[in-house]
This record gives C-alpha cells, sequence and structure tokens, in this order.
C-alpha cells in the first residue's frame, strides 16, 4: 500500500496536476461538429449520440522505461445526450425571428465504458482497470446578450482515470469531480466594458479509501475586466484568488498544505490585420501554502494566431504560469504549443497539436512541513527537480453528415526527468515515462 501511494504521488504530480486528462473523443473537443439537427420539442431541441473508439495503448499503467510491457487494447463507447433551449444554427434555418431570449440553458449526460484487453505478461492487471465512467452537465444563461448577464455552469463526473491517466502501479484511483461556477457579467454599449465577477467550486473526492488524502476543495474568487477601444481590440485585466484545502491528510507521507494563491494579469488581445491576431498578457502568481515551498513568480502569455478561414487556423503560443502539484506544492510551467485545424471541402476535420514544456516542482516537504530531501533523488541542494514534458494529438474525421463520422485520435504523452521517486530500502522508481496511444472510431450525433 505504502509503495501504490507514493507511486500515485510521483506520477500524479507531473500528469493530474501538469497536465489535461488523456484525450477522450476527439470530436467531442469541436463543439460545431457532434450534432444534427436534432429533434425540435416546442422551444426546444434534443440531440442523442453514440461513438465508439477502438485501438492501443502501449503504455496503459504508465510505467516508466525499463519496466515489464504493459501494452494493452482498449475500447471506449460512449452514449450522450444533450437537451438545450434552440440554438442559433436552427433559428438560422428558417423558425422565425424573435428578440432575445430570457434564458438560454443546454444540458448533457455522457456514460463512457473503458474496456481494457491486455497483450501482455501484466494483462491481467490491466484488464482490471475496466469501468465506467460519466459526466453531467448544465448550463444557464439569464439575460444573454443584455447589459446585465448572469451565468450558471456545473459539471459533475465520474473520472474513470485508473491507472492509464496517472500512472499508480498497483491500483486505480477513479474519483469523482464537481465544477460549479457562478459569474455576473455587466456589458453596456454594445460590449465595450466587460465586467465580470466570478466565483467557482472546484472538488474532487478520490473513491478509494488509500488515496482519501488528495480529496480537496478548491474555492476561487475573480474580477475580469475588458476595455475595446477598438471594434476588435481591447485591453484586459484580471485577478483571481483560489483558496485550496485538502480534506483528511492524516495518512499522507508527504506534505498536503492549504494554500491561498493569488495571481494577477494584464494585457492586450486584438486582430493586427483581418486574418492576424494576437494576444499578450504579463502577470504574477503567489502560491502562499501555509507550509513548505511556495513559489513567487512573473507569469505570462503570447499568443499568435493566423485565420486562414473560418474553419482554417493557425495558432503559436507561448506560456508561463503555476499549477498545484501533490509533490512540492506547485509546479512552474514553462511551455510552447503548435496548433493548426482545417476543414477540407467541407467533409474531412483535421486538428493537430503540439506542446513542449520544461516544469519546474517545488521540493517536496514532510507532513510537518520541512523539506524531506530523501524522498526524491536527482534534485538540486534544495530538492527542487525539473521534468521535460512533450504532447502531442492529431485527430482527424470524415464526415458524411454532419451527424455521422469515422475518425482517429493519435496521441503522444512523454516525460523526461532525471527525478527517482524513492520508495523505502533500495526500491526506487523513474518518473519518466513514454506512452502512445492510435485509436480508430465513429460517431453518430444527431
Amino acid at each position: 500500500m505504502r509503495r501504490t501511494w507514493l507511486a500515485f504521488t510521483g506520477a500524479a504530480a507531473v500528469m493530474l496536476s501538469l497536465a489535461p486528462q488523456a484525450a477522450a473523443q476527439g470530436w467531442l473537443n469541436d463543439r460545431a461538429a457532434p450534432q444534427g439537427r436534432g429533434i425540435r420539442v416546442g422551444n426546444f431541441e434534443l440531440h442523442p449520440g453514440i461513438g465508439a473508439e477502438f485501438g492501443v495503448d502501449t503504455n496503459p499503467l504508465n510505467r516508466p522505461p525499463g519496466d515489464p510491457a504493459t501494452t494493452a487494447l482498449r475500447l471506449r463507447i460512449t452514449p450522450s445526450f444533450v437537451f438545450s433551449t434552440l440554438s442559433a444554427q436552427r433559428m438560422a434555418d428558417g423558425s422565425p425571428p424573435a428578440s432575445l431570449p430570457a434564458v438560454n440553458f443546454r444540458a448533457e449526460i455522457a456514460l463512457t465504458y473503458h474496456h481494457f484487453f491486455g497483450v501482455s505478461d501484466r494483462s491481467s492487471e490491466v484488464s482490471q482497470q475496466s469501468n465506467l465512467g460519466g459526466s453531467l452537465g448544465l448550463r444557464l444563461e439569464v439575460f444573454p446578450g443584455r447589459t446585465w448577464q448572469f451565468l450558471f455552469s456545473d459539471t459533475v463526473a465520474r473520472v474513470v482515470s485508473g491507472t492509464p491517466e496517472v500512472g499508480v502501479s498497483l491500483s486505480s484511483y477513479n474519483r469523482i469531480t464537481n465544477q460549479a461556477n457562478l459569474e455576473l457579467v455587466y456589458q453596456p454599449n454594445g460590449g465595450v466594458i466587460d465586467l465580470r465577477i466570478g466565483y467557482s467550486n472546484g472538488l474532487s473526492w478520490f473513491e478509494n479509501g488509500q488515496f482519501s488524502q488528495f480529496s480537496g476543495m478548491t474555492n476561487s474568487l475573480s474580477i475580469r475586466n475588458r476595455f475595446r477601444f477598438f471594434p476588435r481590440t481591447a485591453v484586459f485585466w484580471d485577478v483571481t484568488f483560489a483558496p485550496g484545502i485538502y480534506f483528511n491528510t492524516a495518512g499522507s507521507l508527504t506534505g498536503l498544505f492549504t494554500s491561498f494563491p493569488i495571481t494577477t494579469r494584464f494585457g492586450l488581445t486584438g486582430l493586427l490585420t483581418e486574418k492576424l491576431s494576437l494576444t499578450l498578457a504579463a502577470g504574477y502568481t503567489g502560491t502562499y501554502f501555509t507550509a513548505g515551498d511556495n513559489a513567487s513568480t512573473v507569469i505570462a502569455l503570447a499568443e499568435l494566431r493566423y485565420i486562414f478561414t473560418e474553419t482554417t487556423q493557425f495558432l503559436f503560443a507561448l506560456n508561463r504560469d503555476v499549477v498545484p502539484s501533490f509533490l512540492g506544492n506547485y509546479g512552474i510551467r514553462n511551455a510552447a504549443t503548435l496548433s493548426f485545424n482545417q476543414m477540407f471541402a467541407g467533409r474531412f476535420y483535421l486538428n493537430a497539436s503540439v506542446t513542449g514544456g520544461i516544469f519546474q516542482f517545488g521540493y517536496v516537504a514532510s507532513p510537518a512541513g520541512t523539506p524531506d530531501l530523501t524522498r526524491i533523488m536527482n534534485t538540486d541542494m534544495e530538492g527542487r527537480w525539473v521534468a521535460f514534458r512533450i504532447d502531442g494529438r492529431i485527430f482527424g474525421e470524415y464526415r458524411f453528415t454532419n451527424w455521422f463520422g469515422l475518425n482517429t485520435n493519435l496521441n503522444l504523452s512523454t516525460n523526461f526527468t532525471n527525478a527517482v521517486l524513492n520508495l523505502g530500502g533500495t526500491d526506487r522508481q523513474s518518473l519518466s515515462w513514454i506512452k502512445f496511444e492510435a485509436y480508430l472510431g465513429a460517431r453518430a450525433n444527431w
């Protein structure tokens, strides 16, 4: 149990906190495509759907290089259902014009069954990760398009990450998450000024008792202000205060502490030409953990986007920010991203992206808050360590109609570091890994 806990902590530090979850079905990320006309019921519309993918995962347990092979075949099946007020697409298809609605809302539910077919000498361990996940989401817009608006959204999910997502070598760590957001919007003079005051609550509850110390909550207060001084150019400023707590750290072998991070940014966003847009921002983040290591650093964003057409865009971005980590309290991310998407002849959609970055972690602390220089090996003199991440993704889909398509999804995730997790005695585990996934799939979303 102790070894499993430490293995989880090490892998989660560089996967869960610093990277998105392993890619789900690619069409779910493309809001413009995953549904057809739907079924109209009065002033509402219904969109049923189902999708499936089958492929190979070269490292479902996210083991470090040199460990026994764990290649597996993986099947994902996702039925979904969307219930919403009439969309802009339907209103533009011949419905009579109407005044701005008082309320817009969208509710959606999806279930995903994950099944693993082990094809290596650890096939039984891999096969045990099969499970059912799902999500239920709601978004509500009150007085959309008016001077005063109110926005609410909530998404509750059962995340079936298991070992394929975070790297637990002996057990899965399925968890329940909930993300709720409230936002008050003030947009006078057609949106020349855009002021938003928001609150969000994030909850993560680990089902497995041996990982219960990672269950926690974040409450975030934010103010965002934008002033548009040209038709498509604006300056903006935002500030966020996001205290985070862990519910029960009694069994923790490393420090897990309450934090009171503050982040503020000032920037400029707009079109340089009809095709070229630029966003520049700079600011500050301080983590303010009650014990252990803390970050106090400049953050920045530079994003250049070239818009060939409405369906073809190229993006290059540089980003420096601070994110939480189970090991060392925080990670400072310095990353570059290239992204390209295009629709060919109205039928074939392609999206490709690659992100590479250097991640700087704080020192690992004991539960008492003092530096624990024995837990991570190959660090600097103060116990801090570095990881190099490369993540790539290619998603392509041929759309026979706007509701049916065949697709392929390729994902590469790598982590390179000299850091080694000390599991006790002579037991050591590298925090490096290489993972490649390839899937073929189909989806039908009416």
